[in-house]
């Protein structure tokens, strides 16, 4: 799901483009066919015929677009449009309207708003970084500077992955840990606006960005608010919708055996509780059903007020066969329990 691109770059006018296409047909068409002086003299009026065209048309153009720009100097730069669509973002920690931001920066340069540029930051107190190639954007991500990342990309419109990676690989970094920097330095700064803001921004990542900040959590600081922006997010449950059912095999098995065994407490009963929710519910189900403590029932309870019988239907539908055989060998095993697993082994049947 990740996007190579950016949305953000700005279209040539349409009206010029259809006109120049029009203007380049009409000119292959009406070629006489006649002697090399005729045919000479023919497209030499037909050149002038389209000049005369272009050149109205681009004089209306500009007249009736504000957009066009009729300053040279500031053509020679490259055109100035205003952008047409809204990045869209979580609202969950953003109360200020951009238009409020955008006249609090008003006729001040990239590199004063982001805040302090230094040449070396530290991450997770130990990680040293020189950040000769940082843009503005990223220094406002380091410095917490939600306002400022906000103006940098709803109103300048930086190129989102470019402007936020990493430019130069570590050792054992990937391309995927290098686009998911900023977020990287959200979780080190434990700045859950910030991680908010950047990772609901849904079209810039997937599975495999999503990998890698689940990583950075467990292994980096076991921030609990940081893996719950990240379960609860609709990024992370449009990755999840989008995987196969062997991949949400994978990454349920992960959440419980590879990184939960790590985590405090408050982290395991979070993921725990909310593996047994939409869309996560009918994957989790059966690696629950595999836990021998009574505490497991009141969570399958709990998963089954989320499952749906269509959602089942689905499942019987379009995972691989191994992936139903699983499923039904823990599901038989499960229903077949007695003590205090009974009552809810026969609801897990019906």
């Amino acid at each position: 799901m990740g996007c190579n691109g950016s949305t953000n770059n700005a279209k040539k006018a349409n009206g010029l483009k259809r006109k120049r296409t029009a203007i380049k047909k009409n000119y292959k068409q009406g070629r006489p066919e006649t002697g090399p002086k005729q045919a000479s003299v023919a497209v030499a009026n037909n050149n002038n015929e389209i000049e005369k065209e272009t050149h109205n048309f681009e004089v209306q153009e500009s007249n009736a677009n504000p957009l066009v720009e009729k300053d040279p100097a500031k053509v020679a730069a490259g055109p100035a449009r205003k952008p047409t669509t809204q990045i869209v973002v979580s609202d969950n920690y953003n109360k200020d309207d951009i238009s409020t931001i955008v006249s609090e920066f008003s006729g001040k340069k990239d590199m004063d708003i982001c805040g302090e540029t230094p040449k070396f930051v530290h991450l997770f107190e130990k990680d040293n970084y020189i950040t000769d190639d940082w843009s503005p954007l990223l220094f406002a991500i380091h410095n917490q500077n939600l306002k400022a990342v906000r103006y940098f990309i709803e109103h300048q419109r930086y190129h989102r992955r470019l402007s936020m990676k990493k430019r130069v690989l570590g050792t054992d970094e990937t391309q995927y840990s290098a686009e998911a920097f900023p977020l990287i330095i959200a979780i080190s700064n434990q700045d859950e606006a910030m991680l908010d803001y950047l990772w609901s921004m849904n079209e810039l990542w997937d599975n495999e960005h999503l990998k890698v900040v689940l990583q950075v959590i467990f292994t980096r600081n076991l921030w609990t608010m940081g893996m719950k922006i990240l379960l609860g997010s609709e990024a992370t449950q449009d990755i999840y919708n989008s995987l196969c059912y062997t991949e949400k095999k994978q990454f349920i098995l992960e959440l419980f055996y590879r990184y939960l065994y790590y985590a405090p407490e408050d982290m395991k009963e979070y993921i725990k509780g909310v593996s047994m929710e939409s869309p996560y519910s009918l994957v989790a189900l059966q690696y629950i059903m595999t836990e021998k403590e009574d505490s497991i029932i009141d969570l399958i309870d709990e998963s089954l007020k989320y499952i749906t019988v269509e959602e089942y239907a689905k499942m019987k539908y379009e995972a691989d066969k191994e992936f139903l055989k699983f499923w039904d060998e823990i599901f038989n095993q499960f229903i077949e329990r007695d003590g205090n697993f009974i009552d809810i082994a026969q609801k897990v049947k019906k």
